[in-house]
């Protein structure tokens, strides 16, 4: 037997006896339903570095950064019963993270008595190369407030890296249709983009999105596993607060939401 056909035999065979990894509903349902803190981990450092990206390019400081992911992380540790479909989940927390963060930004900015929001930018003054630090938040706050079936496709795609097989079916859709919602997800994200000041095309999006993620460091997944625990001395004030902030205009629904409902976190309304 050559080196090659004996690779390949143990590959196969390692495939056989090892379990293929559990996809994002099969980890909530055992997280909702049995509260396996190991499906908590497997999320947290599946979905982490998108997270941590997320919150440090709104907020720019390191500390609220952190602060902002374990929010995001206590969120779903409260309310994963309400993600809906399971497999969108990045979408869900992407959009979460925007959310959290764009309050720890206003708090941070309260406390330093300093305006938080910008002038809003007219089309004559767009730059012909926009600054990344300028357009990064925009950026951020524009795929949050795409509509849910188009932000999961490009956030699992194009932000996180998946391959198309891989995304289609964690949305349980066909390949042609996540093909379809990436094209009309990057050309609507597009034109919101240019309606802010910033031109970018459609087909510049995907490697504009591509590897926005952040390296997780292991002290900080410690820090957010023990949120899976629900146990609130376990929650630092300043986590539970921007948490609480979030899921404060959903405390009279229900955590099982329908089809015909919205998503329960509150739409983007960024000012400039």
């Amino acid at each position: 037997m050559t080196s090659r056909s004996f690779a390949g035999a143990v590959s196969r065979l390692r495939a056989s006896v090892l379990p293929a990894p559990a996809g994002d509903a099969e980890l909530l349902d055992r997280f909702v339903c049995d509260r396996d803190e190991r499906a908590f981990e497997a999320l947290v450092r599946r979905h982490g570095p998108m997270v941590l990206a997320v919150c440090r390019r709104v907020l720019r400081n390191e500390q609220d950064a952190e602060d902002a992911f374990q929010a995001t992380f206590l969120v779903l540790a409260r309310k994963a019963g309400s993600v809906n479909p399971r497999g969108a989940l990045a979408g869900w927390l992407n959009g979460v993270a925007h959310n959290v963060s764009r309050k720890a930004r206003c708090r941070a900015a309260r406390r330093a008595a300093v305006e938080a929001a910008a002038p809003p930018r007219s089309a004559e003054l767009v730059p012909t190369e926009p600054n990344w630090d300028e357009l990064e938040p925009v950026l951020d706050a524009e795929l949050a407030a795409l509509p849910e079936k188009y932000r999961a496709a490009l956030v699992l795609c194009d932000l996180e890296g998946r391959t198309r097989a891989e995304t289609a079916t964690a949305l349980g859709c066909s390949e042609g249709t996540l093909s379809s919602r990436l094209t009309r997800g990057r050309r609507m994200l597009a034109e919101r983009l240019t309606r802010r000041g910033f031109r970018c095309t459609a087909g510049a999006l995907a490697a504009l999105l591509a590897g926005r993620t952040a390296a997780l460091a292991e002290p900080l997944v410690r820090a957010t596993l023990p949120l899976a625990s629900l146990a609130t001395g376990a929650v630092p004030m300043a986590v539970s607060q921007l948490a609480h902030g979030v899921m404060k205009p959903c405390s009279c629904r229900s955590s099982v939401p329908s089809r015909s409902r919205r998503s329960w976190w509150p739409r983007a309304r960024p000012r400039w």
